[in-house]
């Protein structure tokens, strides 16, 4: 949900209909598009690869039995840290160059 909660921050509009996945893919592209014009490449891979991780987490549980297991969860409040880092290091970095772009971060 916080990446939900992300995404209309970002002015992506809630759609029931849309899958997670599809989700994540306009997410990425807002996140990039915020950083237009910056070097964020690797923030932005670390990005990418966090989302995927955990959309596909999300996946797992939305539609399967499959119960998390601790290592899991564990591994999940690590990714979701990362994530949250690299998204203030893309927002610092590009704050830094240009008007800052807040970006909320719920705990």
């Amino acid at each position: 949900q916080r990446l939900y909660r992300y995404g209309r921050f970002l002015g992506i509009p809630s759609d029931p209909s849309r899958t997670p996945s599809e989700f994540a893919g306009l997410l990425s592209h807002a996140i990039e598009s915020s950083a237009k014009g910056e070097n964020h490449t690797e923030h932005i891979n670390a990005l990418r690869a966090d989302l995927s991780y955990l959309t596909g987490l999300y996946n797992l549980q939305l539609f399967s039995e499959h119960l998390l297991l601790e290592e899991e969860k564990k591994n999940v409040l690590q990714v979701w840290k990362q994530f949250r880092h690299n998204l203030k290091q893309v927002r610092f970095l590009s704050a830094s160059k240009r008007k800052p772009v807040r970006i909320p971060f719920w705990s």
